[in-house]
């Protein structure tokens, strides 16, 4: 009887203890995860939503999926709106001459698009990751590594043809970071504390150099970016001209297409 009495004591002392923790924890004012879990749940069949032992999210995939595309769409949407409405409120002019356009602006296709490039990466990954999961009856870093690539390759579909280069390889170098944290974390390959410093420096030095010296092989919005960070002014302009007009010759004599300075040169100032 005794050891039943304290079995009974530390049940009802954990119980007590899992209260006061939940108690602690701060009330969300608006809790999407239960939401958007209930209201799956009720459309998808429990048979349709079943989990792998080797997935490691708490519900079932099909509910994850469905869950973590919608978040992306709708965190992908609000960032997008905001910057729409900081735009709309710096020219408060035009907003009081016509408000519909807040209306106009935020329901607009552009934003749409811009909102299904996360939610189709996050559908096209998650789905071939649980899929993968199944066939392979396992979990490891190739199953990331394809499900993150297969996922922004087809996600670029939403982007515009021009844009699709800097995006795949940002997508890209995604891909390959999270095939190496992966390792890391299973500790196959040892972790040097300054990798993230060195590949930083290294992108922004190969960033900078194609910026100087080949700006064709950059989009308009990466090139208009540094264009404002350098702080160029006409004199900087003329030295690049030069230089590449030098490398021009070159790509001449090895049969190689030429740049054209002007068309890349100066997109920002007028002098």
């Amino acid at each position: 009887m005794s050891n039943n009495q304290e079995i009974f004591e530390k049940q009802v002392q954990s119980q007590d203890l899992q209260e006061q923790e939940c108690k602690k924890k701060p009330k969300k004012f608006f809790d999407i995860d239960s939401l958007l879990s209930k209201l799956i749940k009720r459309l998808i069949p429990q048979q349709l939503n079943q989990k792998t032992q080797f997935c490691k999210h708490d519900c079932g995939c099909s509910e994850e999926i469905i869950k973590q595309t919608l978040k992306s769409f709708l965190l992908g949407y609000s960032v997008i709106g905001a910057v729409d409405i900081i735009a709309l409120v710096l020219k408060s002019k035009m907003l009081k001459k016509n408000p519909f356009i807040l209306f106009v602006t935020l329901v607009s296709s552009k934003n749409i698009r811009f909102a299904s490039f996360p939610a189709l990466y996050t559908l096209v990954m998650k789905s071939l990751m649980c899929v993968l999961r199944r066939i392979f009856k396992e979990d490891n870093g190739k199953i990331w590594f394809i499900s993150g690539f297969v996922g922004g390759f087809l996600s670029l579909l939403t982007k515009e043809k021009n844009n699709r280069s800097m995006w795949s390889l940002f997508l890209l170098t995604r891909a390959f970071e999270t095939f190496y944290r992966y390792h890391i974390i299973q500790k196959t390959i040892p972790k040097f504390q300054l990798d993230y410093v060195l590949v930083y420096c290294l992108m922004i030095g190969f960033t900078v150099s194609v910026y100087f010296t080949e700006p064709s092989c950059n989009s308009r919005g990466l090139h208009k970016a540094w264009e404002n960070f350098s702080c160029e002014h006409s004199g900087d302009y003329g030295i690049r001209k030069i230089y590449m007009g030098i490398m021009n010759k070159k790509l001449q004599i090895d049969g190689l297409p030429t740049d054209e300075p002007d068309k890349f040169i100066n997109w920002n100032r007028k002098f």
